[in-house]
């Protein structure tokens, strides 16, 4: 009786002590969560795949969970409109107005960033970039005073990066930046975007003039993107909503091409 008693507190003693080990507020204190859901994952995935266990948690890791990036897009809405240059045949002036929803629940900074890049010819004069706006919670920043923007022209590109850094008081942020671009055609004959950070929902509207041809292209992404061509005030317009996760360097492709 004494020894069935004794078992059987062990099993209890046992259930509640894996009730703590296992507790999502236990875990949540522990230091070494990282290497924890390491050796999980990698034991899951031995089961089914022994010889490739190893690369794949770290596959997963670097792109499917990326704990190392310091806020993630909650919501992201670029507009971008597409206009040709009658006294510049064969180049595009692109404006692109975005408005992002961003998150950031640990950091006590985060640096905000975001980079471009512009392929052109040694001859091309022409081809440039200009960040018009840019603003946080409603309150403009002075790029140009503070120098958050560099930009660097050489013979086959014009580069830009951007990066800001902001002092956590909150944890939702709402950006919104305005650019110019201009670009020639024949060296650009698609442009990307791609994810640097993770988004929760990613929408676009291009509008463009009925002598171009452009092409959406999902890059990647586990979804689908929605995409819906329609006309608007004598321009042609695509508009691409993406409602679910999209991680590091997903994203889509325009192709554009003169009619």
């Amino acid at each position: 009786m004494a020894i069935a008693k004794s078992y059987q507190f062990t099993n209890i003693f046992k259930d509640e002590l894996r009730n703590v080990i296992y507790s999502n507020e236990h875990l949540e204190n522990r230091k070494d969560i990282e290497d924890i859901w390491r050796r999980v994952t990698e034991s899951l995935c031995k089961q089914k795949y022994s010889t490739i266990n190893k690369k794949l948690f770290e596959t997963v890791k670097k792109y499917y969970l990326p704990i190392e990036s310091e806020y993630y897009n909650k919501r992201f809405d670029l507009v971008v409109n597409i206009e040709t240059i009658p006294e510049n045949p064969g180049f595009l002036k692109i404006t692109e107005e975005i408005e992002a929803d961003i998150t950031s629940e640990e950091a006590d900074t985060f640096d905000y960033t975001y980079s471009a890049f512009i392929p052109r010819s040694s001859s091309d004069d022409i081809t440039d970039y200009n960040l018009k706006e840019f603003s946080m919670n409603d309150a403009k920043l002075d790029f140009e005073r503070d120098n958050l923007l560099s930009k660097v022209v050489s013979e086959e590109s014009v580069s830009v990066k951007f990066s800001y850094k902001c002092e956590r008081k909150l944890n939702d942020y709402r950006v919104k930046r305005t650019e110019e671009k201009i670009i020639c055609l024949s060296h650009n004959p698609y442009r990307i975007h791609r994810a640097t950070w993770m988004f929760k929902s990613f929408k676009v509207t291009i509008n463009y003039p009925k002598s171009l041809d452009i092409r959406f292209i999902d890059l990647g992404v586990l979804g689908k993107w929605n995409v819906t061509k329609d006309e608007i005030n004598g321009l042609n317009r695509i508009r691409a909503n993406y409602n679910a996760l999209m991680f590091k360097n997903q994203g889509f492709m325009v192709t554009l091409k003169e009619v």
